[in-house]
């Protein structure tokens, strides 16, 4: 949770310096904004930030990912060979990591490698890093751990999955877009319009080029999940796409707001001063701030915050902790290496539940091993 937050603080003072050309003061509340969304409103929180596997191999990677994008905007102006470095060894380690982040990395990293050229600037940094970001993938995917575990599972055609994860990418945006949501990126719209107003020589062109590259870089997320597994992927999959998907609306929104006050900045001056401003301006501020509210009203029940306090507050987490000493203790207690146990019934609703059952089970073969015994058998 702390690698997202610290991410999201790097990346939006980065994307705003890139967008405005100066730095804004209010880019580290709005990342902090932005967290809260990502941490609050994830969709499954049982494998988001609780459990090794769903909080270090998928947010936390997705944390290394949005500092990767951060790294390499920097590197358009500033040529320290120390942003360099850092950007190889990233790559490298998002390489390894989920198959999702490390497409798009490499993905974003050709992105800006075919921008340098366009914008004549020095394109061979940008080259290594996609190259090399491409060769990790590749080590990753066919590592022979990997490829036991992809011949157990059937997937689609690459142009199929393609397609799928494109119109998957869409009806995500749909079905996640709420009015909370809209209030925010109404509201940070609104707030960030005057700094617009007063930037001269703000200069963005191509907005329906960067909307388009935003919205097909977010749906090659789900990409290699469509073509390995021909679904969109477990929860803590899924989430990272979430984490995605708030920048989705909010890059393209900000680039096209600042588009649209360089092209017609004398147009709009003229008439926000008279009647913009005075009326529509704060109204419109204050209904996005209201839409806020009830949003999360509405949805309070499942913000993880509220989850967590429910779980403590039930009594949830003290009598897992509970059962889950005295299921140690069995262990102890056990003779000639196998412990007769029963599971844990009573699980917080923010734990991924793994099931002890039959003494077959990976499961139970796995925690034998961890604890340094022959078998674990469930004696209900």
């Amino acid at each position: 949770m702390g690698s997202l937050i610290f991410a999201n603080m790097f990346f939006c003072d980065t994307l705003f310096r890139a967008i405005t050309g100066r730095k804004i003061k209010n880019a580290i509340t709005i990342s902090l904004i932005i967290s809260e969304y990502q941490i609050q409103f994830v969709p499954y929180i049982r494998e988001s930030f609780f459990w090794y596997n769903g909080g270090i191999y998928y947010t936390f990677f997705f944390s290394l990912l949005l500092i990767q994008i951060s790294i390499l905007i920097k590197f358009l102006d500033s040529k320290k060979v120390i942003l360099w470095i850092f950007g190889i060894i990233n790559a490298l380690f998002i390489a390894g990591g989920n198959y999702s982040t490390a497409l798009v990395s490499a993905l974003i990293a050709f992105e800006f490698f075919f921008f340098s050229i366009l914008a004549k600037k020095d394109f061979k940094p940008y080259l290594i890093i996609a190259v090399i970001s491409v060769i990790g993938l590749l080590f990753s995917a066919l590592a022979p751990g990997n490829a036991c575990r992809g011949s157990n599972l059937e997937g689609m055609g690459a142009i199929n999955a393609i397609g799928t994860s494109v119109f998957y990418a869409g009806t995500s945006i749909i079905r996640w877009t709420g009015i909370s949501q809209i209030g925010f990126f109404a509201l940070l719209i609104l707030i960030l319009f005057p700094f617009f107003k007063n930037l001269k020589g703000l200069k963005l062109k191509y907005p329906i080029l960067l909307t388009s590259l935003c919205f097909l870089t977010f749906a090659a997320l789900s990409t290699p999940a469509f073509y390995a597994m021909a679904i969109p992927g477990a929860g803590r999959q899924i989430n990272i796409y979430y984490y995605a998907y708030n920048y989705v609306l909010i890059i393209p929104s900000l680039y096209i707001e600042g588009f649209l006050v360089s092209k017609f900045g004398k147009k709009i001056d003229s008439f926000v001063t008279r009647k913009f401003i005075k009326t529509v301006y704060y109204f419109a501020i204050i209904l996005s701030i209201g839409s806020i509210i009830i949003g999360v009203g509405l949805n309070a029940r499942n913000l993880t915050s509220v989850v967590n306090y429910l779980d403590l507050k039930s009594g949830r987490a003290q009598r897992y902790d509970s059962e889950y000493k005295r299921f140690e203790r069995d262990i102890e207690l056990c003779k000639d290496g196998i412990c007769y146990t029963s599971d844990i019934n009573e699980w917080p609703e923010t734990f991924y539940r793994l099931e002890i059952t039959d003494d077959s089970n990976w499961i139970n073969s796995d925690m034998a091993e961890y604890y340094g015994i022959k078998k674990i058998i469930v004696d209900n």
